[in-house]
Formats: structure tokens, sequence, C-alpha cells
């Protein structure tokens, strides 16, 4: 199980955390074993990546919107597709050292305009 508090405060105390990627849900951008850079959660937008607790695991996916009180991230893999929306609670960070690129932030808009 991962305790968020504990990393939450980490982050905070220190500024930043490195964690390393689990799974193949953001396959290109992060594949399994690469270490991303957490700091705490300031203004969030749209394709920012974020890390959150889900069902006792790291996930690293991209922020989408909100929707109410809930917050609404989605994978790269597939494309088009949604997470159950999270709460703010759940997010342990935001991620410094990587960012999707406007070609891939083109390709998401694209795909979701013909689908």
């Amino acid at each position: 199980m991962v305790d968020v508090e504990t990393l939450k405060f980490i982050i905070e105390k220190k500024g930043k955390l490195n964690l390393k990627v689990s799974g193949r849900s953001m396959i290109p951008l992060l594949k399994e074993n690469d270490e991303i850079l957490l700091s705490p959660l300031k203004n969030l937008k749209r394709f920012d990546l974020i890390a959150f607790s889900s069902k006792g695991q790291i996930v690293c996916h991209y922020f989408w919107g909100e929707n109410n009180k809930d917050l609404l991230t989605r994978p790269l893999n597939p494309i088009g597709s949604f997470d159950f929306p999270i709460e703010t609670e759940q997010i342990i960070g935001k991620v410094e050292n990587v960012r999707i690129s406007i070609f891939l932030k083109f390709k998401i808009f694209m795909r979701d305009l013909f689908v």
C-alpha cells in the first residue's frame, strides 16, 4: 500500500522526490523504470503529469480537467481513454522532469475530435 501522506510530507520537506515508474500506460513518454521527479502540486494545467494513488499503487498520468470536486486524468495508452475521477487527496505530486510535447498534445486533440 502507498502512504500518500508520507510521500506528500517528504515532497513538502525536501521540495522534491524521485520515484521510478512502473506500468505501460504512458508509453512512449514514460517507460518501465524511468525516473520521475515530483514536486508539490501547484498551478495544475491541462497536460501536466501528476502522480497519484489508485488502488494502493502509484499512477502517473496527465491532468485533463475538473468535474465538480473530482479531477480527470488520462493515460497515453490507449489515447482517448479516461481514468476514473480522482480526488485531490489522492495526488502525490506534479512531475517536473517530463513534459508532453506539442506534437503529442495535437495528436490527442485530433483523436478526440474525430472519435
